[in-house]
């Protein structure tokens, strides 16, 4: 068996690399948004066996690998001499075939679903027939909500400001999925459940609204043209929703500036921002004790 001593650099990059390969396995689209990564780079560091990634870290030596750094995969990809004695003593696990395309169809099918999504969204991001997905929800006992899917962005200019505000959140989530190499129904899916994991109280913006934003952005999806664009406040420096050909740092029409100076004064704004409980004084008192105590004693 090969012994390797590892310097407390070469520890710290093999737990990130462990880390983040654990991540990817667990929910590859929240791993590529928070370490940054591409597709491609999130699969083929999935693909490593622990013993691949032990010899990767032996070579790169005491050069650390935080935050990650730009040129990571390449040092992944590059030859390492001390890889091929590794893997002949611990041979990596093969990588199974990907799935077969009906399983693969009926991920984002099941997905769609559970979020909420109507009968005729799930066909669009799905591909399949409603005769199948119909077929498939039956047998996991869901069912779809009754009603047309929105057809044109109305529904957005017509909303209230919070509304637009909770849009623009899950827009730039979108994007910016979109920019690491996820395909529309991945960028999708995983932008509305982070939507949704960052809303403390019931999201305002339902899946299929949230698809209709999507395919407006980027004109797929059957829809007939690019109605929206993101750009960034010259202000606050978000991103928001605007018409499509908007100026790229648009001021005046931002959400975020809007709700800033609402807040004080709207206390339905307030009420959609709960404050966080202040701390238990008991508690405080118990955690200040023993400071307390040191302090008397010192003098």
């Amino acid at each position: 068996m090969v012994a390797i001593d590892l310097s407390e650099v070469q520890l710290s990059n093999l737990t990130l690399l462990l880390t983040m390969r654990d991540s990817i396995s667990r929910d590859p689209t929240l791993a590529c948004g928070l370490f940054g990564l591409r597709e491609p780079d999130a699969r083929y560091l999935a693909s490593l066996s622990s013993t691949q990634i032990l010899a990767i870290v032996a070579n790169v030596g005491n050069e650390t690998l935080f935050a990650p750094r730009a040129d990571l995969f390449t040092l992944l990809r590059s030859p390492l001499p001390l890889a091929g004695a590794l893997c002949a003593v611990h041979p990596p696990a093969p990588i199974l075939p990907a799935a077969p395309v009906a399983a693969a169809e009926q991920a984002p099918c099941m997905e769609c679903a559970q979020l909420g999504a109507r009968l005729r969204t799930i066909e669009i991001v799905s591909g399949l027939h409603q005769r199948q997905i119909l077929r498939l929800l039956h047998a996991d006992h869901c069912v779809p909500p009754r009603g047309r899917s929105p057809e044109t962005p109305e529904w957005y200019h017509g909303g209230t400001l919070l509304d637009r505000t909770e849009a623009s959140v899950f827009a730039s989530l979108y994007r910016r999925l979109r920019g690491l190499d996820f395909d529309p129904a991945q960028a999708l899916l995983g932008a509305y459940r982070h939507y949704r994991g960052i809303c403390r109280r019931t999201p305002r913006l339902s899946f299929d609204r949230a698809f209709d934003l999507a395919r407006h952005l980027d004109g797929i999806w059957n829809a007939k043209e690019v109605c929206f664009s993101l750009v960034t406040c010259a202000v606050c420096g978000s991103e928001h929703l605007a018409e499509a050909g908007a100026a790229a740092h648009a001021a005046g029409n931002c959400p975020f500036c809007k709700l800033m100076v609402r807040f004080p004064r709207d206390p339905r704004v307030q009420m959609s921002f709960p404050t966080p409980p202040l701390p238990d004084p008991a508690c405080l008192q118990w955690r200040l004790a023993p400071n307390a105590r040191l302090h008397t004693s010192r003098d």
